[in-house]
């Protein structure tokens, strides 16, 4: 190989050959016994080296893969897809604070501020650092995505969880309320923590001014409208939660959860006729309103939010 300068296209070629056929180590070592000869177009050597870096990708010997990208990226260091190579290598190894430091140099190469994907970095990292049994730390990670960007929904779910596990539940409550005023449009993700523990605390009635301080920035909120209803009916207000629905299926005719409430608070004030022509209508219309996520890029799909999609590894594509 190392007389036959003619063929070195051949050779990569058939390094290329042998990772689609599922055989990456083999490949690799063709591609690495190329980039040791001497006088190599600078061209070639880098198309050389990005497929030595495929070829560790598809062998999962991501260490090897990042050594290499950042031989790259040394060498140009304003070249942006070197820079995306590298991130995508610090994500798939889940190596979070190199992963925000190349973003952050990505960002300034292109002049944009991704303050939401830097602070998803913060989260795993303090999502590591739990697993660690680190969580003072994990909570001070937590707080600096908080800090990028107020709207990071899962620092303020895991901050507050921490929280709760370090017997803090004032503290967790404080974090989840926060969720609520900084990002009420998503607040729902946090009420069945918050009803949890502040029955635990003695005090779930605080829940009802938690909901109202919600729809009062937010008044066609639904899903806490909803929430506030089923509160009502859990304390015997049924005209309250009835009018709540009313005012839910005037906006959404289809909704399930208010229908079903609207039916059963119905039958528990005798009025089985109407409650039984509610059932009727609404069955008349009926659509499958099973509520999932779905990834915008793959089409994964979960029953619980997911900020990092574990098929296609973007970031914040799930849509419920």
């Amino acid at each position: 190989m190392k007389n036959n300068s003619d063929n070195i296209m051949a050779y990569i070629t058939l390094g290329n050959l042998f990772r689609e056929q599922g055989y990456p180590g083999q490949a690799a070592k063709i591609h690495k016994s190329l980039v040791i000869r001497e006088n190599l177009p600078k061209s070639m050597l880098d198309t050389i080296n990005n497929y030595l870096i495929k070829d560790y990708i598809a062998d999962k010997q991501f260490d090897k893969a990042i050594y290499t990208a950042n031989k790259l990226e040394k060498k140009a260091k304003k070249d942006v897809k070197n820079n995306y190579t590298l991130l995508s290598l610090y994500e798939k190894k889940g190596d979070w604070e190199n992963a925000f430091n190349c973003r952050q140099r990505i960002d300034k190469l292109e002049k944009k501020n991704s303050k939401n994907l830097l602070a998803l970095y913060k989260v795993q990292t303090g999502l590591d650092l739990i697993e660690k049994e680190q969580e003072h730390n994990a909570r001070l990670a937590f707080r600096e995505a908080i800090k990028i960007d107020k709207k990071c929904i899962p620092a303020y779910l895991y901050l507050g969880d921490s929280y709760r596990r370090c017997n803090r539940q004032n503290d967790a409550v404080k974090s989840w309320k926060e969720l609520t005023e900084n990002i009420p449009e998503k607040a729902y993700l946090v009420f069945d923590r918050l009803k949890e523990i502040l029955f635990e605390l003695g005090i779930y009635g605080e829940i009802e001014g938690i909901y109202q301080q919600i729809i009062k920035r937010d008044k066609n909120n639904i899903p806490t409208l909803i929430a506030l209803a089923e509160f009502y009916k859990k304390q015997g207000q049924d005209d309250k939660a009835i009018n709540i629905c009313d005012k839910v299926l005037t906006q959404e005719p289809q909704n399930i959860k208010a229908n079903y409430l609207l039916i059963n608070l119905l039958q528990n004030q005798g009025n089985n006729v109407q409650a039984l022509q509610k059932a009727l209508n609404y069955l008349k219309t009926e659509q499958k309103q099973n509520q999932y996520y779905t990834c915008s890029e793959c089409n994964y799909t979960s029953d619980t939010p997911l900020w990092l999609c574990p098929k296609c590894y973007h970031w914040d594509t799930f849509i419920e």
